[in-house]
């Protein structure tokens, strides 16, 4: 099989992810020509072990996604091909799609290669350990990497170029930090972080958006059978209610919301009190991302050509996609394919809806088990919402829970809805969005925290 594909063993290869991941489907090299760049960008050939029809592919097709828990993984495929196999794992030889991209040094992909290949991975690396070396140079986590240290130079690199010019198309960038479950040796939940979007994590997204828009574009206009990954433009009415809601803080949106003005939006209010809820009312008012077999374009990111394409050890649309550029690759016939991407496209979005859920309950559940062991402590916290039942307050670690209005003592509390904000009826206090408050946890369910109220709110005492 060696023979029939291009040999890549030759390149400095690397694959960046997370200390216990275990199914390695992308690795990447990177060459500096003058001014140009050439980024590979090596996916695991998972489709060619996964063979269309077989047992693994109907439960692969059933389940549809891996599921990631904070103590386990339920994996899309069997180990012995997600973490053996298939995985990109250093110092063996991995069959892989691989796609060669000659980038300009404004971001712009001049021409590109497709090929079936074989690779070897010179290093497994951590976004931790990589972040530490890229922000100094003097880094001990340099040492046995001296070989590779002008490449990851020209990674970060061409990372700013690709994400700069990704926001002057449209691109969106949501400033979400999501908590993370630390689990302890016990299979007790440790601690609760935030996660960090570090200058290694930029380097893997932006190489992987830059080969899905590449990968989509060629497909789109080979007239392929395939799957894009689509998002529509938000409704005007769901528009309207934002316009109203960061009224309240003396902002506004000049004109149609286009992804350039609600990115210069996003810059506008970063590091400031409202920033959290602005970001999060604005991805509550996006309409959500899905698989389908025409191509309509990604507003969140700015494309005109997007799928996915780069993960097919744990997304079955990236498998789908696989076999169709093997088999055009290979000069065989793909007509079978078009009704069965209406198939994939919706069936992978009903199976990812599922995956998102069950992993935001066990989220819930595992932060609701750490905090158990919390009540009756006090943390500061900010107010993320307010209801008329009370307001919601979110931790610095991004635990969130509800301090109900009945609760709040020393005054009768109403909700102001044009304001978005409880008000005292006796003291003009008021506690609103932004605020910071003092508050402990009193009470656990399953899935949901009640905190009370110790100290803050605005205007009164």
């Amino acid at each position: 099989e060696y023979e029939k594909r291009k040999d890549l063993r030759t390149l400095k290869t690397i694959t960046i992810d997370g200390a216990d991941a275990r199914d390695l489907d992308d690795a990447i090299s990177l060459e500096k020509n003058g001014e140009n760049y050439k980024l590979y960008v090596h996916i695991a050939d998972v489709a060619h072990f996964v063979k269309e029809g077989g047992e693994i592919d109907a439960e692969a097709f059933k389940r549809g996604t891996s599921c990631y828990f904070p103590d386990r993984v339920l994996p899309m495929l069997p180990e012995a091909l997600s973490n053996g196999l298939c995985s990109l794992n250093p110092g063996v030889d991995r069959m892989a799609l691989s796609t060669a991209m000659v980038i300009d040094e404004k971001g712009a992909v001049i021409s590109y290669e497709i090929m079936q290949s074989v690779i070897k991975s010179d290093y497994r690396m951590e976004y931790g350990a990589v972040s530490e070396m890229l922000e100094s140079e003097k880094s001990e986590k340099w040492s046995g990497f001296e070989d590779i240290r002008q490449m990851l130079y020209d990674m970060k690199k061409l990372m700013e170029i690709l994400r700069r010019r990704r926001f002057e198309k449209g691109s969106i960038d949501f400033n979400i930090p999501e908590p993370k479950i630390i689990m302890g040796e016990s299979g007790e939940v440790s601690d609760v972080v935030l996660t960090k979007n570090t200058v290694s994590n930029m380097i893997i997204e932006e190489f992987m958006l830059c080969c899905n828009k590449t990968l989509a574009e060629h497909a789109f206009w080979a007239q392929l059978p395939f799957v894009y990954r689509v998002h529509e433009a938000p409704k005007e009415e769901k528009i309207d209610t934002f316009r109203k809601f960061i009224a309240l803080f003396n902002l506004k949106i000049p004109g149609r919301a286009t992804g350039e003005r609600l990115m210069t939006l996003l810059e506008k209010i970063k590091n400031t009190p409202p920033e959290k809820a602005i970001n999060t009312l604005l991805l509550r008012s996006m309409a959500k991302a899905l698989y389908s077999p025409e191509n309509t374009g990604h507003f969140g990111i700015g494309a005109t050509y997007y799928c996915h394409f780069t993960s097919p050890i744990r997304r079955y649309p990236d498998l789908f996609c696989h076999r169709i550029i093997k088999k055009s690759l290979e000069g065989g016939e793909v007509t079978a394919f078009f009704e069965k991407a209406a198939e994939a496209a919706e069936h992978s979005s009903e199976r990812e809806d599922a995956a998102d859920n069950a992993e935001r309950d066990v989220v819930r559940l595992k932060i609701c088990q750490y905090m158990k062991n919390h009540v009756g402590q006090e943390f500061d916290a900010t107010i993320s919402s307010v209801t008329n039942f009370g307001f919601f307050a979110e931790l610095d670690n991004g635990i969130e829970g509800l301090c109900r209005a009945e609760y709040i003592k020393g005054d009768y509390y109403v909700y102001d809805e044009r304001l978005l904000q409880l008000r005292g009826e006796r003291t003009g206090k008021t506690f609103n969005i932004g605020d910071r408050v003092k508050v402990a946890a009193v009470d656990i369910e399953a899935r949901y925290i009640d905190f009370y109220l110790i100290k803050g709110g605005q205007n009164g005492k």
